[in-house]
């Protein structure tokens, strides 16, 4: 690949220090996920031990121990310079600081289970069995604008139908989601913080304000995906949309469960979940199609651009995110005329990730697109 196959963090200086960044990033949010009370804390305590270690232990020459702890930690140090474990100490505190700060703010937000929201409609109709369900960004809840940029999902009856834009009244009775029961068992409540969803609303009484409450961008990308929508529903017969939906937009949210459970005997789900196997197609596709007109160069931008639109009409799910911004770094090397850094690519879109949402550490996964001839490949 032109490049070291291994991620190299020792030396005299930081050689990657967006992968460092990442690494402490990740570390102060997984610790905040399983530990209540701050990072900060856990590393007063550790040196304090040192500091007591050193007055402790005399100094005096020791035989050699094959179990030596201090033998080993000398081999640790060839890898993690100081000037990593600070960077690595630093990022883990401001990272576990914002975890800590958006968990308080979440279990103190929607205290009420009874309460009247003003907000947004932010995406189209998904049609239940008993209810349709909508995404809403919520401005203000009993008046109140601490609640603002905050998004929640709404359940009304199957008569009542919003448009995308609508600006609503809504009153209901307001649910977090429940936590896993048992150990290992699946927690809703925790799957909802990682799209970023506070909980759910169950309308009873609603009113519509105002319509087209979104940009000119937004509305337009919704309007590309209900025409793609339109157009596979006018094209294929039932349960074969449920599957192109799935496979094109990422929506699986339209399968029924018998045929969710076929793929997942099949051990072929994770096509439905789109991420960097979709966003290689795109590229292959207009590096195919388009480089003869354009040439090597402006197809990249054409590249680019597809990129980012396909990233907004699914949704920007982790995944896919995670696979665009991956995809993109590779281009830009290109036209920059840099070497592509994989493992600098995989911390910057997890980076880019966990800033926007801390809780979508549950989701990520790794996803590397290498380029080699102008082709390319996936290794998920």
């Amino acid at each position: 690949m032109g490049q070291e196959e291994y991620c190299n963090l020792g030396g005299d200086s930081i050689k990657r220090p967006i992968v460092v960044i990442a690494i402490g990033y990740s570390i102060g949010i997984i610790w905040g996920l399983y530990f209540h009370f701050s990072i900060v804390l856990f590393y007063i305590l550790i040196a304090f031990l040192y500091s007591v270690k050193k007055l402790l232990i005399s100094k005096k020459r020791k035989k050699f121990q094959l179990f030596s702890i201090k033998r080993y930690v000398r081999y640790i140090k060839l890898f993690f310079t100081k000037p990593i474990i600070c960077l690595i100490l630093f990022s883990s505190i401001i990272s576990n600081t914002i975890f800590i700060f958006q968990e308080s703010r979440y279990n103190h937000l929607y205290e009420e289970k009874n309460i009247k929201v003003e907000g947004i409609i932010i995406s189209n109709k998904q049609e239940r069995e008993y209810k349709n369900r909508y995404k809403v960004k919520v401005l203000t809840v009993d008046n109140s604008t601490k609640y603002h940029a905050t998004q929640i999902y709404i359940d009304v009856k199957k008569e009542v139908e919003f448009q995308y834009g609508d600006k609503v009244i809504l009153q209901g009775e307001f649910q977090k989601g429940s936590k896993a029961r048992n150990t290992g068992g699946f927690d809703y409540q925790l799957y909802l913080k990682s799209i970023s969803i506070y909980g759910t609303l169950n309308v009873n009484k609603y009113e519509i304000v105002s319509s087209n409450n979104v940009t000119v961008l937004e509305k337009g990308i919704n309007d590309v995906k209900l025409a793609i929508n339109q157009k596979i529903e006018g094209a294929l017969e039932e349960e074969e949309q449920q599957i192109v939906k799935g496979l094109l937009l990422g929506d699986t949210t339209v399968l029924e469960e018998d045929l969710q459970e076929q793929f997942q005997i099949a051990n072929i789900s994770h096509v439905l979940a789109v991420s960097g196997m979709h966003v290689v197609y795109i590229i292959m596709g207009i590096e195919i199609f388009f480089r003869k007109w354009l040439g090597k160069r402006k197809v990249k931008y054409i590249m680019i651009l597809a990129v980012i639109f396909y990233v907004s009409i699914t949704g920007a799910t982790s995944s896919i995110v995670r696979a665009g911004i991956m995809g993109i770094l590779s281009i830009l090397s290109f036209l920059v005329y840099r070497k592509k850094d994989i493992w600098t690519s995989i911390a910057f879109s997890l980076l880019c990730i966990l800033i926007q949402n801390p809780y979508a550490i549950t989701r990520c996964g790794i996803t590397i697109i290498l380029f080699r001839n102008n082709w390319y490949y996936l290794i998920s």
